[in-house]
């Protein structure tokens, strides 16, 4: 399933997308208790078991992704179907604020991996070897930004932000030292990130990774078994509708359940984290006016305007 964040009269909420339409879930189950059990309160019962931010949600494992198929399987047999007290549950994308997948960003962790491509790291000169394990680095929260927000070009460098479609993990629960084969049990799916770096910024390492909007990723979070292979998904990046990179994941030289064993070696992973697993490669420029689309198969298309910095 496709699930989103976003936000409802200025409230955090959980979602399903169904047949082009966002599902307000808790309200779905709400719906659903009311109907299976009016001798209790529904809402109180659908708030525990769908919290309404995703990382609370991705906490209680299993038993909420099972509320939540109760909730679609309910909400299937009529699009008339209304909250306990005649509450909304279907509402069309641009009626809702997409939010990142990962919302409210305080929970929220980018984890991103450098030089996973070789087509990346012949770009640089010399040319670095190839790692023995992923390259780790951090983004900070404030560079996350959502399905529709705009990518910011700071005022430091605006002429040298280069881009790059990468698939996304988010980590469904606690671990650390995750052994290789135990890999995909931690998973709770992927997302479409794309990596934004102002090449013209040297002087401070990595600093060209950390503006605010540089960390684009969504629109939704793609639960594992939807994905019947990660290592052969296609990746596009389009400027303007054109199409200016172009990959597979299965030219990653690591593959998922090695790039999450390699580094909850070195972190100790939570639920809501997002591991960014690089890209093949981008030499190429954003421009004032521009439109970034990011699309990986499989999880939907994530399209970002381009704005100047105020």
């Amino acid at each position: 399933m496709k699930l989103a964040s976003f936000e409802l009269y200025g409230q955090p909420r959980l979602g399903v997308t169904l047949d082009e339409k966002i599902i307000d879930v808790n309200t779905a189950y709400a719906a659903y208790v009311a109907e299976v059990d009016p001798e209790v309160n529904p809402y109180l019962t659908a708030n525990i078991q769908i919290p309404s931010d995703m990382v609370s949600f991705l906490e209680l494992g299993p038993p909420s992704l099972s509320a939540v198929e109760k909730a679609l399987e309910y909400t299937k047999k009529g699009k008339d179907r209304v909250g306990p007290s005649g509450e909304r549950v279907f509402f069309d994308p641009h009626e809702v604020r997409i939010k990142t997948p990962i919302f409210p960003l305080r929970h929220l962790r980018i984890i991103c991996l450098a030089f996973t491509y070789e087509g990346h790291r012949m770009q640089r000169v010399p040319p670095p070897p190839k790692p023995g394990e992923p390259g780790i680095f951090l983004k900070p929260n404030t560079a996350a930004l959502a399905h529709g927000e705009p990518i910011i070009l700071p005022k430091l460098c605006p002429d040298t932000v280069t881009y790059g479609a990468e698939l996304g993990l988010i980590v469904g629960r606690k671990g650390y030292h995750i052994p290789e084969e135990e890999a995909f049990t931690y998973l709770a799916g992927y997302t479409n990130f794309n990596d934004l770096t102002a090449r013209g910024i040297k002087h401070v390492a990595h600093a060209h990774k950390f503006f605010d909007t540089f960390a684009p990723f969504g629109p939704w979070l793609v639960t594992k078994d939807e994905i019947r292979d990660p290592q052969n998904l296609g990746m596009v990046c389009r400027v303007n509708g054109v199409v200016e990179q172009m990959g597979n994941t299965d030219l990653c030289e690591f593959t998922v359940p090695r790039i999450i064993s390699s580094v909850s070696q070195v972190l100790h992973l939570k639920p809501g984290d997002i591991i960014a697993t690089g890209d093949v490669g981008n030499d190429k420029y954003l421009r004032l006016g521009d439109v970034l689309e990011t699309e990986i198969e499989g999880l939907g298309i994530l399209r970002n305007p381009v704005m100047a910095e105020r």
